[in-house]
């Protein structure tokens, strides 16, 4: 220092001493910290160099194998020789060869423990004694010395005389352990997932985690690397259809920049580098915003904490590990970057009325707002810069809206407060509609683009103008109707308001608009449709999980301080406060009932259970314990360790909190590196084994029934296994492999398509390089559900038929305007039809936009159930049911006569002429005969329930939504739904297998017939194609073994039904028409297979019955 340059008077380093010459002397425990630091790593590179290629590579299954001395070893065996040195240079002397010792000793046992040395002596429990022996005679060792006449007695430095390495620590401890929180944040979100993502199971090959959605973000990746254009239309999705990629463009386009400036030094592997690597960076990065919240309100020590929660939240190391190239991390990094600004700006916004009068002009209005900007400078432009960020956020995924959402809850409340209190809210309208505009404005381009259409689309900007809309109204009134009485002012707003909801809910009820349900379900999140309740991410999240993602006492005591923020807005009136309270409740709220949700509250719970810990560690009363100590002397050691161990014992409340928070440390730091390995990684079982060796097998030892720690055997997986994401297994892997080799010579827009579940489409896109039907923008899901439950070769390429007829009728609709088949399509068809009249039917299923046609035709063209009596779903021959409809001459329908139909546990009951006159076709005309059939098969006819469950199409049952919403302007699943079924009905019945096939083969035979996006060219260059799909993909998820949840847990992963549930209820069918769930129960000595319903009643009167006293046998599961 100084001898290059002048030495500087401020920076890091300005507390290093000067001094005279080229040696400083002052700087020595410094110097011999960083010699150990580096000797440290090159003794791990030497050792590296001596061990077997196994040792190397870590190949744990080969014999003999003992690994080596990582750079992790070397890296804290130099961070501690920094703590010893700084204790040195304080004269802790007695603590630094404490610690010192200590972390020698730790080495030298765990290298004995993976191998590195071995001796028969420290064997079986002698072995363990001795090992005690060692760390006891070294600390009595210690003690000796410490307080030897000659040797110890050494004083600590006073307080005025404070080292250098105290002063650099007073002066940047929070920066320093912040900046730690960033690396060790980001080593974790990378070091597992590295070399695992380099080499996919079975192939070899590059890849992701996270399911099938970040192979989008590379299909996307790609094609802007290729064409330097953002993907606007993917003619490959949702074949044959197409459409346009809805996901905004930001977070795709830094992977490409990033994937430019690396491609000269790594070449093709450059796109892989960034698009695995940057969700990494984004998520370690979020700690930065989250620790300044943290700090600005509540000071350093709350930043340094929240810093460290949100590293190691498992739910939030997660959603952003390499190797998973999702949006989330990205997102989530600028919506934390638009609540530190938007806290920024309210911090010193005030509520003071900066202009004497009121006026609802709206030239006044602006004026106003004029004022607040050039009074309050600073606030607005934090106020803005919040508004860039929700912008970004907007411009990387649609939901971004939660953010804006979530402030604007805590905004319409501090408005109101404001009218009580007789305070101007004109500043923080004028700071909140200045957030929204500058977010709105750079949206704007992305959701108004007219490909896109998404600015009245409830998936993309119309929340956020619902959000905007109630602003400006807010704004309006509280502004110029300032100085009129507050219950005018309120009364106005919730007038305007109920008169808004109650045109939403009327347009909702007249089936003009879903705005009602994107308002206040959350799309779907919180309120489930169909869909949305086949997804797990829109499903609640089992409890546990919930607490364990967020930590259990990190959440409890963000809660607590929420209420405690709450209080302090009414009672402190601090408006901070209340946008606090605020945010944690409704980011509680949301990951309570959607599992999607839960990375989205973890910026809160960091900060605000930062806080809480804060706080309790204040209770802890650190700072009387010491005055404490002092008074009972601290000149020498002996001194300080007794009146340690009296002042400790004086303040019980320190060492119960202490004991707290170890427990949090230590729970968040296990579970974050959990969330940080693969589930498929093998190294998990040795970290954890690691963990469990840190512990002295002393503490473990059990004398007398009594151990100090738990004494059982280690048996695998103590602290970690419980989360983290996985790799693709081998299978998918080989069979997306196998299918990009084919097809190979054609362009990729002109090949065969594949069809499976949609949660397999963009993996089949990018991976597999054919199109998909479906995918995970949750488009064809109807086709592809029906497909995975087609009951024959020929019912599945009757469904093919349907789904080419769709893609013809877009295809024509987008080119001409008209919503009609076109021409060659629609002769095609013509000429293998019979009749004129099978034709139209046809045609009609296809292109018919009227309601009311199109459930009339379900009445003419299913068998309705009518009546249903199901004795026991685990008896024989026990459910009932009667269906009515009418029979079909050459696919035509008959409505002349109405028939019933019987069925018995899914099977058709033929009619019997001998017992009954009313037998047509196995079926009856008359309704009183098939009814005493019908109850001449049931156990009671009491028991037998009137209304409609189902609608039949050939051995095709659909549940009764499929024409109750058929017109639902929710969802279109019904309407295709409904169109499948009858077409594949209509084709079955006038065609056979060979016709049906012949038909599919003229259709797929329309060479160069339709002109598409190409996939491989600039956005409007074209290619000419036909249509076909060829693939056809399952898994044993989808086709699961079922069996018990219990015996055969390991295999279903608690999942008999997989996820077979899901296209089977999309499809509008029903689970219990494939399977049947028993449950296996006991009461006392008996046992019983029971359903789901009476499983539930059994234990509703056990309850009961135990409430009124009853000695009762509860019913066992």
């Amino acid at each position: 220092r100084g001898v290059i340059n002048p030495e500087g008077k401020e920076g890091w380093f300005s507390k290093i001493s000067s001094h005279d010459g080229g040696y400083n002397k002052a700087t020595m425990p410094l110097q011999i910290a960083t010699l150990v630091w580096i000797l440290a790593h090159v003794g791990s590179l030497y050792h590296f160099d001596s061990v077997s290629m196994a040792d190397k590579l870590g190949l744990t299954m080969v014999d003999d194998y003992s690994g080596h001395f990582g750079f992790w070893g070397a890296f804290f065996t130099g961070i501690m020789a920094m703590i010893v040195a700084g204790m040195f240079a304080e004269k802790w002397y007695t603590r630094s060869m404490f610690f010192g010792s200590m972390w020698l000793l730790y080495l030298v046992s765990s290298w004995y423990e993976v191998g590195f040395w071995e001796s028969e002596q420290l064997e079986g429990t002698w072995g363990a004694l001795i090992w005690l022996g060692f760390t006891f005679f070294i600390c009595v060792g210690i003690y000796m010395i410490s307080t030897h006449e000659k040797y110890g007695g050494w004083a600590n430095l006073d307080e005025y005389e404070a080292s250098g390495a105290r002063k650099f620590w007073n002066a940047h401890w929070a920066s320093l352990m912040v900046g730690a929180a960033f690396f060790f944040g980001l080593v974790i979100r990378v070091q597992w997932y590295l070399i695992p993502s380099m080499n996919a199971f079975g192939t070899g090959n590059w890849d992701m985690t996270g399911g099938s959605d970040p192979w989008y973000m590379k299909r996307v990746v790609d094609y802007i690397l290729a064409n330097n254009a953002h993907f606007i239309f993917d003619a490959d999705r949702s074949y044959p259809l197409g459409g346009v990629n809805p996901r905004p463009p930001l977070f795709t386009w830094s992977i490409a920049l990033v994937t430019m400036a690396l491609e000269p030094m790594l070449g093709p592997d450059a796109v892989w580098i960034a698009i695995l690597g940057l969700p990494a960076i984004y998520g370690a990065l979020t700690i930065f915003p989250i620790a300044t919240i943290a700090k600005d309100n509540f000071g350093k020590s709350t930043g340094v904490v929240a810093a460290w929660l949100i590293a190691f939240m498992p739910a939030h190391v997660s959603h952003s590990t390499w190797g998973l190239a999702d949006h989330d991390a990205f997102v989530m990094l600028f919506i934390s970057m638009g609540f530190m600004f938007w806290f920024k700006a309210i911090k010193n916004s005030g509520n003071e009325r900066l202009t004497k009068t009121s006026s609802p002009r709206i030239a006044e209005i602006l004026k106003s707002f004029s004022v607040v900007a050039s009074e309050k400078r600073s606030s607005m432009a934090f106020a803005v810069l919040a508004g860039v960020s929700f912008g970004v956020a907007s411009l990387a995924w649609k939901g971004f809206v939660v953010g804006p959402s979530i402030l604007f809850l805590a905004y319409f409340v501090q408005v109101a407060l404001n009218m009580f209190r007789r305070k101007d809210s004109t500043t923080l309208n004028a700071l909140f509609l200045a957030m929204l505009i500058s977010n709105l404005l750079m949206a704007i381009p992305f959701y108004g683009h007219p490909q896109m259409a998404l600015i009245l689309d409830g998936t993309g900007l119309q929340p956020f103008l619902f959000v905007l809309g109630f602003t400006l109204a807010i704004s309006y009134v509280t502004t110029g109707f300032r100085d009129k009485p507050w219950l005018l002012v309120l009364g106005t707003l919730f007038v305007a308001a109920t008169v808004f909801f109650i045109i939403l809910f009327v347009l909702k009820q007249l089936e003009i608009s879903n705005a009602w349900d994107v308002l206040f379900t959350g799309s779907g999140y919180f309120t489930k449709t169909k869909i949305f309740s086949t997804v797990a991410e829109a499903n609640a999240p089992d409890r546990g999980q919930l607490f364990a993602q967020l930590g259990p006492i990190v959440l409890v005591l963000a809660l607590t301080m929420g209420f405690y923020s709450m209080w302090s807005t009414f009672r402190n009136k601090n408006q901070s406060h209340l946008f606090f309270g605020i945010w944690i409740f409704a980011a509680t709220y949301m990951s309570w009932t959607a599992a999607r949700f839960m990375f989205n509250a973890t910026p809160a719970v960091a900060v605000l259970g930062a806080w809480g810990i804060v706080a309790l560690w204040d209770k802890a009363n650190w700072q009387g314990l010491v005055r404490t100590w002092k008074k009972f002397g601290v000149r020498t050691p002996a001194d300080r360790i007794t009146g340690a161990r009296k002042a400790v014992w004086r303040t019980p409340s320190f060492s119960a909190i202490l004991l707290i928070i170890l427990l949090v440390g230590g729970q968040q730091f296990t579970y974050g590196l959990d969330s940080a390995i693969p589930g498929t990684d093998s190294s998990e079982d040795d970290l954890d084994e690691t963990i469990y060796n840190i512990i002295p097998d002393a503490l473990r030892w059990e004398l007398a029934g009594f151990s100090i720690l738990d004494s059982s055997a280690y048996s695998g997986n103590w602290y970690l296994g419980s989360f983290g994401s996985s790799f693709n297994d081998p299978g998918w892997n080989r069979a997306y492999d196998w299918m990009a080799q084919q097809d190979s010579q054609m362009h990729f827009s002109e090949r065969p398509a594949f069809v499976s579940w949609w949660d397999y489409g963009f993996q089949a896109l990018d991976s597999g390089e054919h199109p998909s039907v479906s995918d995970n923008f949750q488009s064809g899901i109807p086709a592809a559900g029906n497909m995975l439950l087609a009951r024959s070769q020929t019912d599945l390429v009757s469904m093919f038929i349907w789904q080419l007829a769709t893609g013809d009728l877009r295809y024509n609709q987008i080119n001409t305007g008209d919503y009609e088949l076109t021409n060659g399509f629609d002769k095609i068809v013509e000429n293998h039809m019979h009749t004129e009249e099978q034709h139209e039917l046809f045609v009609s299923i296809q292109e018919e936009l009227d309601v009311d046609i199109m459930k009339q035709n379900i009445d003419d063209y299913a068998f309705t159930v009518i009546q249903t009596n199901e004795a026991s779903q685990v008896q024989e021959n026990s459910k009932n049911v009667m269906a009515s409809g009418y029979h079909r001459i050459d696919g035509i329908a008959d409505t002349s006569t109405l028939y019933y139909r019987i069925y018995q546990d899914g099977e058709r009951m033929l009619c019997d002429p001998e017992v009954s006159a009313s037998c047509a076709d196995g079926d009856w005309s008359n309704f009183d005969d098939a009814n005493i059939t019908f109850n001449n098969n049931v156990r009671s006819g009491q028991e037998t329930q009137y209304k409609t469950t189902h609608y039949i199409f050939g051995d095709y049952w659909y549940t009764n939504d499929l024409r109750d919403e058929f017109g639902s302007v929710s969802t279109h699943i019904h309407r295709h739904n409904t169109r499948i079924a009858m077409t594949t009905q209509l084709l079955n019945d006038i065609m056979t297998d060979s016709q049906i096939v012949d038909l599919y083969d003229d259709l797929i035979g329309m060479e160069d017939y339709y002109h598409v996006q190409d996939y491989e060219g600039l956005p409007g260059d074209t290619i000419s194609r036909d249509h076909e799909i060829r693939y056809f993909a399952i898994d044993n998820r989808l086709y699961p073994r079922a069996g018990r949840y219990t015996a055969d847990y390991s295999y279903n992963q608690g999942q008999p039904m997989g996820i077979f549930g899901a296209p089977t209820i999309l499809s509008g069918q029903d689970v219990t028409t494939f399977m049947d769930e028993v449950y296996e129960t006991s009461r006392g000595s008996r046992n019983f297979e029971m359903t789901r319903e009476e499983v539930d009643e059994a234990m509703t009167n056990d309850f009961l019955d135990q409430q009124s006293g009853l000695d009762i046998d509860p019913l066992q599961v």
